[in-house]
């Protein structure tokens, strides 16, 4: 490579060997040869990828952070810290998995109200180190961990956000009409069954204990669509009643409300 008349000829780690041109004599172009240093550089790209950043319950979050060292010097002492999310969340100890030219290395932990990981490793330039580390919520509700990772010469951070998965909450409301079973009247026991989740409810499955002989007429649904159960969509056993959500088919969205309704009633026995 040329450039304005000095011929980089050969470029290392730290070194470069140039041939310079430096006049004319006799129309012969004079030149010299030398090698120079070349001034280190301290550099990394650092990429934080997580799969699920939505979260529930007790489920381990996979942290993949991938650092590589894209300056023209070795680094050493790598320092990764993790706030934890304000103390929010979890350091998994027993999986912990760090690479760097496909080994496994082991780094210095510390644990405080934050993660620290020090890495003695040399990391050449170009070299990439791999760091897959697991944490748990310990709420439910949205979190924010930064991530810092550095050296003696420099600084980088990560800011990473974690939702929690969005639930439904059912409430049901029951009353029996009228209130004071009489036999052979018509009974109707009434369900209304409300999301005050914030996602849609489905899977839902009603299982409930019915009066001492008591005989269903008919089972429906109304408020979303009219749905009539019939008699081979529901089971009865020991007087409990259970309609499986595969038949019941119902979704309820958020702030929505159904009513279910089974109409029967208790035969006198015959003398």
């Amino acid at each position: 490579m040329i450039l304005g008349g000095v011929n980089i000829k050969k470029l290392v780690q730290g070194k470069a060997t140039v041939n310079y041109q430096y006049g004319k004599k006799n129309g012969e172009v004079l030149s010299n040869e030398t090698e120079i240093n070349i001034l280190d550089t301290y550099d990394i790209e650092a990429k934080l990828i997580v799969p699920f950043p939505s979260f529930s319950g007790d489920e381990a979050i996979p942290y993949l952070l991938i650092i590589q060292n894209v300056g023209s010097s070795s680094i050493n002492n790598l320092t990764i810290t993790d706030n934890l999310g304000n103390n929010n969340l979890v350091f998994l100890d027993d999986d912990l998995y760090i690479y760097l030219n496909g080994q496994k290395i082991n780094p210095l932990i510390t644990k405080n109200n934050n993660l620290k990981m020090v890495i003695n490793n040399i990391i050449l330039p170009k070299e990439t180190i791999y760091i897959l580390y697991f944490l748990k919520a310990k709420v439910n509700k949205e979190l924010s961990n930064i991530i810092t990772i550095s050296t003696s010469q420099l600084s980088k951070t990560i800011n990473n956000t974690l939702y929690p998965l969005l639930a439904p909450n059912i409430i049901i409301n029951k009353n029996i009409i009228p209130s004071k079973i009489v036999k052979d009247e018509v009974i109707t026991i009434n369900y209304e069954i409300k999301n005050i989740g914030e996602t849609l409810a489905n899977n839902i499955t009603i299982t409930d204990q019915l009066p001492q002989d008591f005989n269903i007429i008919k089972i429906e649904v109304l408020g979303l669509d009219y749905k009539e159960i019939k008699n081979n969509e529901y089971t009865v056993t020991n007087n409990i009643i259970t309609i499986p959500n595969n038949l019941l088919n119902i979704n309820i969205e958020k702030e929505q409300s159904i009513i279910l309704k089974i109409i029967g009633q208790i035969k006198s026995k015959a003398s």
